[in-house]
């Protein structure tokens, strides 16, 4: 995957990252329906490959950050750990 394209699925905090919000937000965000998430055994899995349908803003949103780099294997880096 190059540096300027979305996974197909995200976590949270991962999520949260890349919109500039608290991971807290992004939960919100799954258990209102704002943005496409299943939860599996206690854990949210955000599906960016359907968000462009659900919620075109924070879609656009992610689309940005990823073109200037973000990547999820850089979140740890991001957060300071």
């Amino acid at each position: 995957m190059a540096d300027h394209e979305l996974p197909d699925s995200l976590t949270p905090k991962e999520a949260a990252m890349l919109a500039n919000v608290t991971p807290r937000t992004a939960v919100n965000w799954c258990l209102t329906g704002a943005i496409p998430a299943t939860k599996v055994g206690g854990r949210w899995t955000i599906h960016v490959d359907q968000m462009a349908e659900r919620n075109p803003g924070i879609y656009a949103l992610f689309q940005r950050r990823a073109a200037v780099g973000w990547a999820p294997s850089r979140a740890a880096e991001m957060d300071g750990g």
